[in-house]
């Protein structure tokens, strides 16, 4: 397909007139449409500007069997919202990097996992989780349960992992879920026990590999795919034979209660409805303990350690963390001048003149070696590799 049918064909997805098209980048109707019968050739800004108005990436229109081009061309979050803004603009731009880099590279991201129907959800996600599971080399417990199961994603599963602050976009996290290529982004402006459950949830969805754009608002099952999002979730934080195991009889007291929470490093509000759905507790239980709450729940037991363990989560929030798979690849094809600073500038969440810096100190090793292990910001990157804080590029 020819570059002006699959402007044609993208702009009548989204439902679009091509006069409007037009009118948005300055093309009156007749050169519109010559563009999109080929009678006419489109210049780079224009194909530029056509992409934004229609809302995709330039590489979708240019190559048709691209990952860009699969993905929806008017994704919608889980709540059914179209999908506009820095959220979509962030995970595109990944997508983005990923074709470039893949175009050079001769290995195959081709990711192949179980198959699954998220209609039958509620047998099939705890399956999935067991899996998952047995894939990830990690111990999924304590207060370092998300960084974990991040380290562990990327390095068993081979799948991305951002972590970010996007205090302006409401969303809890995000993913691209295409077979080729795979994202978790996780919004590092909620709690850390949040944020862990959001990166299960989010895990969920890539491993059903639907090939889409997700994006979560919140994590309401209002449809099978939360459903089973959320079932993997619960599964792959809380085993359903562990908690039992540790759990006998019904109305756990408070001391289990606090020590599962301890164990598992999840929000107090998952633990409860974990423990509902299993039925370990009856809806009035449920709706008990969400009225003591978590405080309430510690001022009944007599254990400073681990009143202290728990206490030690209330206000924490992810660091930063930069997608380890794609930054390393996106280190290699830098320095192959196969990229500019600047992209890998923005996964590493610093400017441009860090990298730049880096690399002319001959201090990129180190550089690469923090990816994954450090929370690079302006000032700590500035007073490692050199150079002034300057506006950071996100």
């Amino acid at each position: 397909m020819d570059i002006g049918a699959r402007i044609r064909e993208v702009r009548e997805m989204i439902g679009m007139k091509a006069q409007d098209l037009g009118s948005q980048i300055g093309l009156d109707p007749s050169a519109m449409s010559n563009i999109e019968l080929g009678k006419r050739s489109i210049k780079g800004d224009e194909l530029t500007a056509i992409a934004k108005a229609l809302g995709v990436s330039v590489l979708a229109l240019l190559e048709g069997d691209s990952l860009l081009a699969r993905l929806p061309v008017s994704p919608r979050t889980s709540s059914g919202v179209i999908m506009r803004g820095e959220v979509l603009d962030r995970l595109t731009g990944i997508a983005e990097l990923h074709e470039i880099l893949a175009e050079w590279e001769t290995e195959n991201f081709i990711h192949t996992f179980p198959v699954v129907d998220i209609n039958e959800w509620l047998d099939q996600a705890p399956t999935l989780a067991n899996w998952a599971r047995g894939q990830l080399g990690y111990e999924a417990t304590g207060n370092n349960h998300f960084v974990d199961l991040v380290r562990a994603i990327e390095t068993d599963l081979a799948i991305d992992v951002l972590v970010e602050a996007r205090a302006d976009d409401n969303f809890a996290g995000a993913s691209i879920t295409d077979s080729e290529y795979s994202l978790i982004y996780v919004n590092a402006e909620q709690p850390i026990t949040r944020a862990l459950f959001t990166l299960a949830h989010e895990l969920g969805h890539v491993l059903v590999q639907d090939g889409t754009f997700v994006v979560d608002q919140d994590l309401v099952a209002n449809s099978n795919r939360e459903r089973f999002a959320n079932a993997f979730a619960a599964e792959l934080l809380l085993p359903e034979e562990e908690i039992r195991a540790l759990i006998s009889g019904e109305n756990p007291s408070a001391l289990a209660l606090c020590t599962l929470l301890a164990h598992y490093g999840t929000s107090y509000e998952t633990l409860v409805y974990r423990l509902h759905n299993l039925r370990i507790i009856d809806a009035v239980g449920r709706d008990k303990l969400k009225k003591i709450g978590l405080r309430g729940l510690m001022s009944q037991i007599d254990d400073g350690d681990l009143e202290a363990q728990l206490f030690a989560r209330i206000g924490r929030y992810p660091a930063r963390h930069a997608p380890v798979p794609i930054t390393k690849r996106a280190f290699s094809g830098y320095k192959k001048g196969i990229i500019s600073s600047r992209p890998l500038a923005s996964l590493l969440g610093v400017p441009p003149e860090i990298v730049t810096a880096a690399m002319e100190l001959d201090a990129a090793a180190e550089l690469e070696d923090a990816v994954g292990s450090k929370q690079l910001n302006r000032d700590s990157a500035s007073d490692l590799y050199g150079g002034s804080p300057v506006e950071e590029i996100e």
